[in-house]
């Protein structure tokens, strides 16, 4: 039986399954501070979920190509996929808490 290598990389899917786990946990954290729509009316119901993950992806993609030129270690957190999965649980998270409070 072969042993687990625990230097191992984990997979992408993992990675970016801790990253919307961390989101959801920040949207919990911001809905503590902030328990209210930050924009009161929408046109579109949900607009958010979309607008927050392209944000925060764009965000991430910046910082990443900074760092990138510094020559600087960075992680997948740092890229406009891994910024966006941040941002989509983020918004889920708040979006669902405020619809059913």
């Amino acid at each position: 039986m072969k042993g687990v290598d625990v230097h191992k990389k984990p997979t992408s899917f993992l990675q970016y399954l801790s990253y919307f786990s961390i989101g959801l946990i920040f949207g919990i954290l911001s809905y503590l501070v902030m328990p209210f729509e930050i924009i009161q009316k929408s046109y579109i119901p949900g607009i958010s979920i979309v607008i927050v993950p392209t944000i925060c992806g764009t965000i991430m993609y910046f910082w990443g190509t900074r760092q990138n030129k510094l020559e600087k270690v960075y992680t997948n957190l740092s890229t406009f996929w891994g910024g966006a999965v941040f941002g989509l649980g983020y918004a889920i998270v708040r979006y669902l808490i405020i619809k059913i409070l």
